[in-house]
């Protein structure tokens, strides 16, 4: 899976609530209208950057694994109002050719909880990425965990790990 999807999806943000928390609990429909229309983007330039943490497979030469390791990509989108206005998991799984789905899409209160599967890799390799973190309208983290498999390496399940964090920078240029 491309570092700039799993950049992108953590560029979504909560726009304000009018229900306080506790209010939510007692009302699950407002909790359920709030999921909907909490996963937006706020407008504007933003800056993510994705650090690879960790990288695991059977077999790796530790060397490779180092390589791999600290690596960061750094990416800058302008999201303009039409795209912020959109819901973030239904923008997401826009992005790219469609072969991912989500088992499991959570963003409110603060907290994002993922878990999406990604199928036809290359030589038909699947991939499952959990994805967990905070964020406010000008700002997220999240930690990342794929696990790719292939079919044609059974014995060789490739693990990464990774940092996203981001900012909103400003107005877009």
């Amino acid at each position: 899976m491309p570092m700039k999807r799993v950049a992108l999806l953590t560029l979504f943000v909560l726009a304000a609530c009018s229900k306080s928390p506790e209010e939510k609990a007692k009302d699950p429909a407002a909790m359920q209208a709030d999921m909907k229309e909490a996963a937006k983007f706020m407008a504007g330039q933003w800056d993510t950057t994705v650090e690879i943490v960790s990288a695991d497979m059977p077999g790796m030469p530790p060397e490779m694994a180092k390589q791999m390791t600290g690596r960061t990509n750094t990416i800058s989108h302008c999201m303009t109002r039409e795209e912020a206005d959109k819901n973030a998991e239904e923008m997401f799984k826009k992005q790219g050719d469609g072969s991912c789905t989500y088992k499991r899409f959570s963003m409110a209160g603060g907290r994002i909880d993922a878990l999406m599967a990604c199928t036809g890799g290359q030589g038909g390799g699947t991939s499952e990425i959990a994805m967990a973190g905070t964020y406010s309208a000008s700002a997220y983290q999240m930690e990342t965990e794929m696990k790719v498999s292939n079919p044609q390496m059974p014995q060789a399940q490739m693990t990464m790990k990774a940092k996203t964090t981001g900012k909103r920078t400003g107005d877009c240029a």
